[in-house]
């Protein structure tokens, strides 16, 4: 076994909510009648406990970007614990098919940068990719030098965890040796959940499960115990299958293997997934669906695999144009050839509705007298929700531009530009920046130009794509 000083990531569990309920989950995701979600103090004790600790911090569930706190939670972590050098924040957009091996490589140059700077120490993120990722984007790319992402969508193996060695008849001597080299516990990671403090993630996990007497507390220095201190939790391991197998099944068939006296505790503790029968009884190791083998700590074939190219959820949602001059009847046009691309049409002169034509306000205040009042007007109203397309006053729209960038994975922290053939720029931004959100509906309000509009971002976040768009569509980009 592994002492958690000597792990390469120690997790703090915010919930066990999670968007799915995979085969074999190793936090048994689908069992509890009623989830956790960590409270402030609890989440402040965990991350000052592991004060010292100089390898990864890792945030996990369940789902944590679903954790109600979960933008505090990891505004207090990155306060306390941020490395001197900070993860390069992906800016350019990606198609889909691209995300997961970018991720892999930032990550990778973010560790070499600072183990070379001598600081090992790195934050991490275990996530399914739902709603809430694409909303916490931004932060969450400033602030993860290390991402473990999966959304599913692939064939992920997970291993029956839910068994007992007893049940399968395994003696003493040959038991413990293989409890003592089980890899997840010398392979990954210990844990803190509400109960406290685990040697294993899955003890940490049963123990919330069938309501066990906690773990240690959470307090400095719990890390540092050694493999002879974990004695009052290793009757976890009696009933965890992690050393006993090297199949599984897919993750995505939802299916639990559980045996005979896993299968009596979850029936006491009215397991939703047993009373909607997604368990099967496994009374030997030859009752394992024979799906693949795993290998040790290794669910996936290639690890590119994490997030399917057909999945969009990180592309913007809806692109609401702000298109200045036209008249009523243009926007209302644009809106109807267009609504596959715009979620609506708003000018100086109209406002029309993509899926609703006959929903049109006309504003008295132009752009070009207050840019920052038009704009909350348009946020007051809910008109505006996701990303917002601007093009300079006479401009033709670059519905071509804006169709290749809607496929694409934006970051939301970055306001995009692009100039067409006759020198007019356009734009592109998320009405969620962190820059919109920091200067708030006053500041908006003070920017009386698009021009000081456009200045509450950062330069650095101001991303130029005339050379991404020219690599990506040739010289005809205009």
């Amino acid at each position: 076994m592994k002492s958690p000083k000597d792990m390469w990531a120690i997790q703090i569990e915010i919930t066990n909510a999670c968007v799915f309920s995979c085969s074999n989950c190793t936090r048994f995701c689908g069992h509890h009648k009623q989830p956790f979600f960590m409270d402030w103090d609890t989440f402040v004790r965990a991350v000052d406990s592991l004060k010292g600790y100089d390898k990864i911090v890792g945030i996990i569930g369940g789902e944590p970007t679903i954790h109600p706190q979960f933008e505090r939670f990891i505004d207090y972590l990155s306060e306390q614990y941020m490395p001197r050098l900070k993860p390069n924040t992906l800016k350019l957009p990606m198609e889909p098919s691209e995300f997961t091996e970018k991720i892999r490589i930032n990550q990778h140059e973010h560790f070499d940068r600072i183990t070379a700077d001598g600081n090992m120490k790195r934050l991490g993120l275990w996530s399914s990719l739902p709603n809430n990722y694409y909303k916490y984007y931004e932060k969450i790319q400033k602030i993860f030098g290390q991402q473990m992402l999966n959304d599913h969508q692939n064939d992920s193996i997970h291993q029956p965890l839910l068994v007992s060695r007893k049940d399968l008849c395994i003696p003493d001597e040959q038991w413990i040796p293989l409890r003592d080299n089980c890899w997840v516990q010398n392979q990954w990671s210990a844990s803190i959940t509400p109960k406290g403090a685990f040697f294993c993630e899955v003890a940490a996990a049963l123990d919330v499960l069938f309501d066990g007497p906690g773990g240690w507390p959470i307090e400095t220095d719990w890390w540092k115990r050694e493999p002879d201190e974990f004695k009052d939790q290793l009757h976890w391991c009696e009933i965890c299958g992690g050393a006993l197998f090297d199949k599984g099944r897919l993750a995505s068939e939802g299916i639990d293997d559980v045996s005979k006296t896993l299968m009596e505790k979850l029936k006491k503790i009215n397991s939703p997934k047993v009373k909607q029968n997604q368990v099967a009884l496994i009374e030997s190791k030859a009752d394992v669906k024979d799906i693949k083998p795993m290998n040790a700590g290794k669910y996936l074939e290639n690890e590119n695999n994490r997030f399917s190219n057909d999945n969009h959820v990180l592309c913007p949602r809806g692109i609401v144009a702000f298109v200045p001059g036209i008249a009523l009847n243009e926007a209302k046009q644009i809106a109807f050839n267009h609504a596959d691309l715009f979620k609506g049409i708003i000018s100086d002169q109209a406002f029309s509705l993509s899926s609703d034509i006959s929903s049109v306000l006309v504003d008295e205040v132009p752009f070009e007298r207050n840019f920052g009042v038009f704009f909350n007007k348009a946020l007051a109203k809910g008109r505006v929700k996701d990303w917002v397309y601007f093009s300079e006053p006479g401009n033709p729209v670059d519905f071509k531009t804006v169709q290749l960038l809607k496929k694409m994975i934006l970051n939301p922290g970055c306001l995009y530009w692009w100039n067409d053939f006759q020198g007019g720029k356009h734009y592109l931004f998320a009405v969620f920046s962190q820059a919109l959100k920091t200067h708030g509906f006053d500041g908006l309000a003070a920017c009386r130009s698009f021009d000081s509009f456009i200045s509450l971002w950062n330069k650095e976040y101001m991303i130029n794509l005339d050379g991404f768009l020219n690599a990506r569509q040739g010289e005809n980009h205009g």
